[in-house]
């Protein structure tokens, strides 16, 4: 079970073994947020606002680098702006709500306080004016307070309003005890014509032959899970600043999880009647005597989606290869069940990776940039642009 008190998590991989099997076990939340820094090159994330890019973690020096400070200055800059919204996230609800309220409002000194004002400033205009500045502000600050504590039990104490906790992080624990599982989450990174590459414990061959010339599959490259998982995000992110494709992209995944989730009792079922006939014996599925644990902290709940689609995977594989292990099945039956269910993972985890940020302004005026996006993303839907086509899940 997956507690969906959650926002912003990282995501990481913690595996016990290369073994694999994708049985959820245990899911527990933390109190706390856990930020890592990830790659910041992110395909589809270089055109995206500022802001997406931090949020997606793609944010490089160069493109913070903005305003007076060139890349030092934009630096600092981003830092200020992170500390100020970690504040503002541990103020209540109250709070925020209050100082909005008092942002323009000019709040007046006493005659006392403009007098050591003018004193303190020694004559400077500029100095003056930041000093008075500066009293306003606290002056809002502690009238917003007022107001929020006014909102509240008279009995809380003050301090109790800049004190919320943060968004709760997300823990799932997989089992995996297939390896066929376990190479899905690890994937498999792009090779090129004639790059040596390992077949398999012995044997080397040039990348995108089996060694005896015919085109082999393990020269092709493999979204794992994690690579989707951290795709998803940004697209995600991308949506949520407005960009359209981000928009349908999300759609269509959606749509794809909830096709493969309607063929998967078809699928069973199929299985289960062909292997009941192949053999008296009822063969267990496989089970590892080291499984992979494999912990999982991800920011979106697409990917946890796309991580028990994976657990659905392993089940079957642990069930057909069992019967191609002893005997009852021959290895192209095998290979032919495992890409039945195994293509459209696979072309689900790479979807999200074909995804990269156009502006709705962008889209609406028809310029350059939507004709490009046209040709790689494929032309939107009236209802994406229009909005009345959006995502189910939450974001």
């Amino acid at each position: 079970m997956i507690n969906s008190n959650h926002q912003d998590t990282p995501d990481t991989l913690s595996a016990a073994s290369a073994t694999g099997h994708a049985t959820p076990v245990t899911s527990t939340s933390a109190g706390h947020d856990t930020a890592m820094p990830e790659e910041v090159s992110a395909p589809g994330m270089q055109d995206a606002p500022g802001l997406v890019r931090e949020l997606a973690g793609t944010g490089d020096d160069e493109a913070s680098a903005t305003g007076a400070g060139g890349l030092h200055g934009g630096s600092s800059g981003m830092r200020a702006s992170i500390h100020r919204d970690a504040v503002d996230q541990r103020k209540s609800s109250e709070l925020l709500n209050a100082e909005a309220a008092l942002a323009n409002v000019e709040m007046p000194l006493s005659p006392e306080e403009e007098r050591d004002i003018h004193v303190a400033a020694a004559g400077s205009v500029e100095e003056e004016q930041a000093m008075r500045a500066e009293r306003q502000g606290e002056l809002r600050r502690q009238a917003a307070m007022r107001q929020a504590k006014a909102q509240v039990n008279s009995s809380v104490p003050v301090e109790q309003l800049v004190q919320r906790p943060s968004f709760a992080a997300v823990t799932a624990v997989i089992e995996y005890q297939t390896r066929e599982a376990y190479a899905f989450i690890l994937g498999r990174r792009p090779v090129r014509d004639g790059e040596r590459i390992t077949i398999d414990d012995s044997v080397e061959a040039d990348a995108g032959t089996d060694g005896s010339g015919r085109r082999s599959r393990r020269g092709y490259y493999i979204a794992g899970l994690f690579n989707a998982a951290s795709a998803v995000r940004k697209v995600a992110q991308g949506h949520l600043s407005g960009c359209p494709y981000a928009t349908w992209y999300l759609v269509r995944i959606e749509q794809e999880i909830a096709a493969f989730r309607m063929a998967l009792d078809e699928i069973n079922a199929e299985i289960d009647a062909d292997l009941a006939k192949r053999s008296s014996i009822r063969v267990e599925p496989l089970f590892a005597k080291n499984p992979a644990v494999v912990t999982l902290n991800f920011r979106v709940a697409y990917a946890f989606q796309f991580a028990d689609m994976l657990t659905h995977y392993d089940n079957i594989i642990r069930k057909v290869k069992a019967y191609y292990l002893t005997g009852f099945m021959t290895f192209a039956e095998f290979s032919k069940i495992e890409r039945r269910v195994g293509t459209p993972l696979r072309r689900l985890f790479k979807l999200p990776e074909e995804w990269y940020f156009v502006g709705r302004d962008a889209v609406l005026q028809r310029t350059g940039q939507v004709r490009a996006a046209e040709h790689k993303m494929g032309v939107l839907p009236e209802e994406i642009v229009s909005g009345e086509l959006k995502p189910m899940m939450r974001i």
